[in-house]
């Protein structure tokens, strides 16, 4: 992976910017570049708990040709800010990784979930 130009892509560092309420201050993958990319610190890093509720919601579907009300519930789980940049970034190096790696076994055409490389997939 080129770290610098994964650092200056746009749409990471809006993915990191994401404001929501938590713990720790906001930051994002440009201002905690030089801490989430040292391992050690990584090592020795003491992550936050998640902070997490029950969304609800109704879903409708027809059954006999009537509106069936189907509730839902799916929990949410937030994660500090300094945390969300550290999963955002060793999940970029471990999906290189994992794409590589189904190029290099010959099934490359065959799994597609969790892949960052679909288009060039054919």
């Amino acid at each position: 992976m080129d770290e610098n130009k994964w650092f200056s892509d746009e749409n990471v560092i809006q993915k990191s910017k994401k404001a929501y309420a938590h713990f720790d201050l906001r930051t994002n993958v440009v201002k905690a570049r030089k801490y989430i990319t040292n391992p050690d610190k990584i090592k020795h890093h003491g992550f936050y708990p998640f902070i997490k509720y029950v969304m609800r919601y109704d879903r409708f579907h027809k059954v006999n040709g009537k509106l069936a009300f189907d509730p839902k519930e799916r929990e949410i789980c937030y994660s500090a800010h300094i945390d969300r940049c550290i999963y955002q970034y060793y999940s970029a190096l471990l999906n290189e990784k994992y794409n590589l790696r189904l190029k290099h076994d010959g099934i490359n055409n065959v799994p597609v979930a969790y892949r960052t490389d679909l288009e060039t997939v054919k």
